[in-house]
């Protein structure tokens, strides 16, 4: 028999650091369903007292040999689930850029920038503004650039190296807010 640490524990190995965090007993428990356990018990009789029983405890609690299903269910299932669960936050927090800038006027016209944590359509439509603005870009951090502009998932490292070398940041809304200002 495992223990819930046990389980968590084999579970975070398998997946992605962006949603380990996201791992509980619970959050196991509730996507673990009867029809799992039932598939258990048919294949593990030992795993039969444990059917219904999905309390967060009770959950990691059937017979070793059945280690191969659990885990083959955790890949294929509730990794996936928990990945769309985070793609989804992720996307509602993005801020949206814009395929052109409304003020061509702004801090950021003729400025040498990197950009950070930006996903495909917001990269494509950063790159029109940079043109559209006269923007240069730098492909990594440096004491060479003016602003770093932080998308959701902007790197930790590069957001470090520019408070060490005193560049301003900007986030994503920040970065749109600016760019389509009316004055």
């Amino acid at each position: 028999m495992w223990n819930v640490e046990t389980v968590l524990e084999k579970v975070k190995q398998r997946t992605p650091s962006q949603v380990q965090n996201k791992i509980t007993p619970s959050k196991l428990a509730s996507h673990w369903t009867k029809k799992e356990w039932e598939r258990i018990a048919a294949q593990y009789p030992a795993a039969s007292k444990e059917i219904g029983q999905l309390s967060c405890q009770e959950i990691v609690c059937f017979p070793d040999e059945a280690q191969g299903y659990f885990f083959s269910w955790v890949e294929k299932y509730f990794i996936p689930m928990l990945i769309e669960e985070e793609n989804k936050v992720v996307q509602k927090q993005q801020a949206a850029i814009p395929e052109k800038a409304t003020n061509t006027d702004n801090i950021f016209v003729g400025k040498l920038l990197h950009f950070t944590g930006f996903y495909k359509q917001d990269k494509e439509n950063i790159e029109k503004i940079r043109i559209q603005l006269n923007i240069r870009k730098q492909k990594s951090v440096s004491k060479r650039i003016d602003y770093l502009i932080c998308g959701s998932n902007a790197s930790a490292k590069k957001v470090a190296t520019a408070i060490e070398l005193g560049i301003p940041q900007f986030s994503a809304k920040e970065f749109v807010d600016i760019i389509t200002k009316k004055e």
